[in-house]
């Protein structure tokens, strides 16, 4: 069976989008040789209230352990989760 969205739900679906293409298309002129990830960690924050949304993995809780970032970034090509 297949859930069609309400125009209501639609709607916010694609603000939801456009604020995050915001936060990502402003955070990437961002990141530069030698910027940490706490900084961009930091900028991403004050981007999202900027464009009124909130992370989704700031404040997530698994195996006991509570993520403490408003972002997950990487360096080069290291594959872990962190902000550092």
């Amino acid at each position: 069976m297949i859930n069609l969205k309400s125009e209501e739900e639609v709607s916010r679906m694609r603000a939801a989008c456009v604020a995050a293409a915001r936060v990502l298309r402003d955070l990437s002129a961002l990141v530069v040789p030698g910027v940490s990830t706490a900084a961009l960690d930091s900028a991403a924050r004050g981007l999202m209230l900027r464009h009124g949304c909130e992370s989704a993995c700031y404040g997530y809780v698994v195996g006991g352990l509570t993520y403490p970032g408003h972002i997950c970034v990487s360096v080069n090509d290291e594959v872990v989760h962190g902000i550092g």
